[in-house]
């Protein structure tokens, strides 16, 4: 499973239809502040975002309205662990 983490700042700016399949990523439970990282693996780094923003979007869609307010940053970065390549999801509010 995924890892939330706290305390990790977000990086600066850079420039679907709803699932009935197991969420696979931890939004629901992270708070503001809280992220996690996602390895890019064989993907490229493109693939992973877009997958990411998708997931992200079918989780929103799903759960609306009670996600309301609920403010995500997605960016490719280095997993704080390993320094290998991954995507990292903040929670901003």
């Amino acid at each position: 499973m995924f890892e939330i983490k706290s305390g990790i700042p977000v990086p600066a700016s850079a420039a679907g239809r709803p699932s009935t399949a197991k969420v696979l990523y931890p939004y629901t439970q992270m708070m503001p502040g809280d992220s996690f990282f996602v390895a890019i693996g064989d993907k490229t780094p493109k693939q992973m975002l877009t997958r990411m923003r998708a997931s992200l979007f079918r989780w929103r869609k799903a759960n609306k309205p009670t996600v309301e307010g609920f403010k995500f940053r997605i960016v490719e970065i280095a997993h704080p662990d390993t320094t290998l390549p991954a995507v990292g999801v903040w929670r901003t509010s």
